[in-house]
């Protein structure tokens, strides 16, 4: 069976671990990534031994100009040419550039590419895109219509936001266990900016989202079908965002024992009974990580964490009240590559409770989760 080949736009804080996740993957290859800039993230590219393709922030007209650039930083033998040269020569592109330039590449680039071609590129575009870029998904609440995409004119998909990934992740699954949800309301308390980054902060704030809903509940609607609120917070931290989630049901809610057995076999759900701060769970990531390489590369925790120790139930038993921890900067990992695989089902057709497998053990979710927990148990 041939691979996929997968081109990634935009190989930066989401970006660069997909090359990780997807170098893992039998099915997939990574042939490159397109970037406005020959940065040190573009070098890292070419360390990895994989090519760099020129993109511009002027469009089409500035794709020569680009090219020379690239050329020019890190040798001819290191450049494939341009973002139009790695479409040309993917079976999917990933776009992850940010700041609704995926939206602005889906009409410069990759539009008018599949009108001109019957074997069509196509693309997942991440969740800070709107979302009529492409039919929102989540592995777990809507892969099989996501994958009704696969083969025709419009093959595009959307990767749903972190804190909408994590919302899906969880309630996702208790619905499916047959706990029948009402309504969710949800508080969620904003990270203010990804780890690292430069540009515009708040401190020594909290800032209260005045607009109702926030935008996190209509995006969870895209992918399950459920009644939900939202109500953002931003403070001034950088490592995650946490979710205050009120569930009501139309009959009883979980009791914890129930509640807790339901995510026992999901590898993308930690229940950690005694966590309660997030500055402790990511250094707890990164030590774990010095113990095995291949748990949480980075500091990543790419898993949804429920503090399960917060869990109560209310209202005579009809709401559950739980608390979330949502690791913004890599928790969509697992989803990018169902996605993949969900855009490509008419060539290889691979279902739902597959692809969860199958990435969850390439990328050792199984044994994140498992040793995770391990060193929350009280």
């Amino acid at each position: 069976m041939a691979k996929t080949k997968i081109g990634i736009v935009g190989p930066g804080t989401i970006g660069h671990k997909l090359v990780w996740a997807l170098e893992k993957q039998d099915d997939m290859e990574f042939i490159g990534g397109a970037k406005t800039s020959p940065d040190w993230a573009a070098r890292w590219i070419n360390r990895k031994g994989h090519k760099m393709y020129a993109a511009s922030k002027e469009g089409k007209p500035g794709l020569p100009e680009a090219v020379k650039k690239f050329e020019d930083a890190l040798g001819k033998e290191n450049v494939g040419g341009t973002i139009e040269d790695l479409i040309e020569e993917s079976d999917v592109i990933i776009d992850c550039s940010g700041n609704k330039i995926g939206a602005k590449n889906k009409s410069d680039y990759y539009s008018p590419y599949n009108k001109e071609n019957n074997e069509k590129v196509g693309v997942i575009f991440q969740g800070g895109e709107k979302t009529d870029v492409g039919k929102s998904f989540n592995t777990r609440t809507n892969y099989d219509e996501c994958k009704k995409v696969a083969g025709t004119d419009n093959p595009y998909l959307r990767c749903v936001s972190c804190n909408t990934t994590t919302l899906a992740r969880v309630n996702g699954a208790i619905a499916e266990a047959g706990f029948e949800i009402d309504f969710l309301n949800v508080s969620l308390i904003r990270r203010a900016l990804d780890p690292g980054m430069k540009g515009k902060i708040i401190l020594d704030d909290i800032e209260v989202g005045l607009n109702l809903p926030s935008h996190h509940a209509p995006d969870l609607q895209t992918v399950m079908e459920v009644e939900a609120y939202s109500r953002a917070y931003k403070a001034p931290v950088s490592l995650m965002h946490v979710h205050d989630l009120q569930i009501t049901f139309k009959d009883k809610a979980p009791t914890k024992k129930e509640f807790e057995k339901i995510f026992i076999n999901d590898n993308r759900v930690a229940l950690l009974e005694t966590a309660s701060n997030t500055a402790e769970l990511k250094e707890r990531a990164r030590r774990l990580n010095k113990l095995d390489a291949r748990l949480f590369p980075g500091g990543d925790i790419i898993l949804a964490v429920i503090s399960s120790g917060s869990y109560i139930t209310l209202r005579e038993g009809k709401q559950a009240w739980v608390t979330l921890m949502c690791p913004q900067d890599s928790i969509v990992l697992p989803e990018n590559i169902d996605a993949v695989r969900a855009l490509t089902y008419d060539r290889n057709p691979v279902e739902r409770d597959e692809t969860l497998g199958k990435t969850d053990s390439t990328i050792s979710l199984d044994l994140m989760k498992k040793e995770l927990e391990e060193s929350y148990k009280s």
